[in-house]
């Protein structure tokens, strides 16, 4: 998961072109941790026959042969780096391409999702996107196949819907989060030049902290950061958990943490089959 959300990230905010090289490495990143992915796959292009289905012979889809991916893959890079292209019609197509492609041995469905992000206009955060995506995944499904048999406004129309429904979930959050930001510092007054605010602030990204995080983000003593842990405990923002960070007992902030789950109320993820 921490690999997903930080390729995302890279993803949505690096300023490098769409490239070969830039597919390889988010791969890496993706799966640099996956045990079941030979090393030699990460960040390379397959080199055998992939298939969706129980067996090749029954498969839902099979992809090109394997020759034929760094052909297609340079097609699709010039494709992504066009400019003149609606950005929703932009990322649908690119995605789907990509998925039809098939490039790697595994994880092309999360690499096709974070081409989403990287294509899709979407100001300081990304759009949930797998969230809208898989909230139906026989819609999903259905779409990617139709797009495969030449029905672009088929596929377009379930790409268009899922990035709304993604867009209204995140929307719904920022609004949460931004309203757990004033009522928290509301709840605790500081004086000038403190470091509370700065790690209310720190905690509608990174919910889970240690005396540690604090310590070395903002600079303040181990003493100081036990205090403003215990400060911000006190007026119901934080609360310690079970957990430890190296040696360091991690802190969490509740409320955030639930808010998050608007997203999946919103648009709950689905197993894709």
């Amino acid at each position: 998961m921490a690999a997903n959300v930080e390729a995302a990230l890279s993803a949505h905010r690096s300023d490098a072109p769409v490239s070969a090289d830039w597919f390889h490495r988010l791969h890496r990143e993706l799966l640099a941790a996956d045990p079941e992915v030979e090393p030699r796959y990460r960040g390379a292009w397959r080199d055998s026959a992939v298939w969706i289905g129980r067996t090749r012979a029954v498969a839902d889809f099979e992809g090109p042969p394997h020759g034929q991916v760094p052909a297609l893959m340079d097609d699709l890079v010039r494709f992504a780096r066009r400019v003149d292209v609606h950005p929703v019609l932009h990322a649908a197509i690119a995605h789907a391409q990509f998925l039809t492609v098939h490039p790697y041995v595994d994880g092309n469905g999360r690499i096709g999702r974070l081409l989403i992000h990287k294509l899709l206009p979407a100001g300081d955060a990304p759009v949930p996107v797998a969230h809208g995506l898989l909230s139906d995944p026989a819609r999903y499904v259905s779409g990617l196949t139709s797009y495969r048999s030449g029905d672009l406004d088929a596929w377009v129309s379930v790409f268009a819907d899922a990035i709304t429904t993604a867009a209204g979930a995140a929307s719904r959050l920022v609004g949460r989060l931004a309203d757990l930001r004033d009522d928290y510092h509301g709840r605790v007054r500081s004086r000038r030049g403190s470091s509370v605010p700065q790690v209310i602030d720190m905690l509608l990204d990174t919910p889970a902290v240690t005396a540690q995080s604090i310590k070395d983000r903002f600079g303040v003593t181990s003493a100081r950061a036990g205090q403003i842990l215990h400060r911000l405990a006190d007026a119901g923002i934080l609360r310690p958990s079970e957990y430890k960070a190296a040696r360091f007992k991690v802190w969490i902030a509740p409320e955030i943490i639930d808010a998050v789950d608007v997203i999946n109320a919103l648009a709950p993820r689905r197993r894709l089959v």
